[in-house]
């Protein structure tokens, strides 16, 4: 009987200890699953970041050189963009093919006058602010102020009936702000974020295009490519932007996209953002790590800003007699050459020609060129298209409205 007994336990402990293994042998299989995915995610980052390196690098060595795919035409690939003559004189009306977020934001005509007056404004009303407030040496009230959706109202022993939305510096006031979002207030416990409060002056609740004038940070190390996400700070405001860079061409109403911010040079970022008024106000740039990526300055506000993206499309002389040569590896189809035949044609030695014929079905055509072609220099053709900032999500909200 104890046998019996003995056993029967025994049998129990077994299945016990089968169960403690298949838990163990599950918990395992979640671990090592968890750390495939871990090790998959490192992974495809890593990839992706080789991937912008080796982009900025060719960038770099080979600026704006483009391939033509194989499986589609190259009329229906590039169908935005034109060529132009001569990238300074030839014409690019400003207000031709905008986007639909144009239609949401404002344009300031005479922006120098217009901030001229505006901080005047203030300074005058502040000054007679601070005669009412002498003269009447310090009366009591109470004050109330609109600041665009939210209503915030201002208690203190300090506020000028006249001006009810001026308080004496240094004054303790309290400030209640309704209609917030609550993920805002989410937000700032979980980033323990500094809550700043700060009077907006006329038309600066408007959005437009913000041109910055920012360089590079020295030691920051890894590529920034334009219309990545990044976070600006500029005066006391800061929001998540996605900004087109360019060159800054002071002879010329075209400014080239630069498809990376460089090292070493000044560089104009271009973002959706709302109106600021002042003189050199700082623009600081931070990734998503909140690492400072940028510095610079606000250069203008100007919607009306040309930025374009350059393609050069490049193929190989051979064959050449004299000023004659077929060319090949730039088109892939015939059609494409006739598409693009009234385009000027430049090579890296400095001749400048255009497309005569085209030859045979694989995308041969001859060119004529004003001087005589070498075998070791390449034929190149620029096509631009007009750029915009890429918008976060300010015209999400304003589409419903309308």
């Amino acid at each position: 009987k104890m046998n019996e007994y003995q056993s029967s336990w025994n049998v129990g402990d077994e299945s016990e200890e089968e169960e403690t293994l298949e838990k163990g042998e599950s918990d395992d299989d979640d671990l090592d699953e968890e750390k495939m995915k871990d090790t998959a995610l490192n992974e495809q980052l890593l990839k992706e970041w080789r991937q912008r390196r080796l982009d900025e690098r060719d960038e770099i060595m080979f600026p704006d050189e483009v391939e033509v795919p194989l499986d589609t035409p190259a009329r229906d690939r590039f169908i935005k963009y034109r060529g132009l003559k001569s990238f300074r004189s030839s014409p690019w009306h400003p207000k031709e093919s905008l986007p639909a977020e144009y239609a949401y934001i404002y344009q300031l005509k005479n922006v120098n006058s217009l901030q001229k007056d505006v901080l005047e404004f203030g300074r005058e009303k502040e000054e007679a602010w601070l005669n009412s407030l002498s003269q009447k040496k310090g009366p009591t009230g109470e004050g109330s102020m609109d600041m665009e959706e939210n209503q915030v109202s201002v208690s203190t022993d300090k506020v000028v009936p006249d001006y009810p939305e001026c308080v004496c510096p240094g004054t303790f006031i309290a400030v209640h702000i309704l209609n917030v979002p609550s993920t805002v207030l989410e937000k700032i416990k979980d980033q323990k974020l500094p809550l700043i409060l700060s009077a907006l002056l006329e038309h600066e609740q408007k959005l437009t295009v913000v041109n910055c004038n920012v360089q590079r940070i020295s030691t920051y190390d890894k590529p920034v490519k334009s219309r990545e996400l990044l976070t600006l700070h500029c005066g006391f405001w800061r929001r998540q932007v996605r900004p087109t860079f360019s060159e800054n061409n002071l002879n010329c109403d075209k400014h080239k996209m630069d498809r990376f911010l460089q090292h070493g040079r000044w560089t104009v970022a271009s973002v959706y953002a709302p109106v600021t008024f002042g003189t050199n106000v700082p623009a600081m740039f931070f990734d998503s790590e909140g690492v400072l990526v940028a510095a610079g300055c606000l250069l203008d506000l100007n919607p009306d800003r040309i930025v374009l993206k350059k393609a050069v499309l490049t193929g190989y002389p051979f064959r050449n007699k004299k000023r004659n040569a077929v060319v090949r590896f730039m088109f892939h189809d015939p059609d494409d050459i006739k598409w693009f035949k009234p385009v000027e044609l430049w090579t890296k030695y400095g001749l400048s020609g255009r497309i005569t014929d085209s030859l045979g079905t694989h995308g041969l055509f001859k060119a004529n060129f004003d001087r005589i072609v070498k075998n070791n220099d390449t034929v190149c053709m620029s096509l631009y298209k007009r750029v915009f900032p890429k918008p976060v999500g300010e015209f999400a909200s304003l589409r419903t409205q309308h």
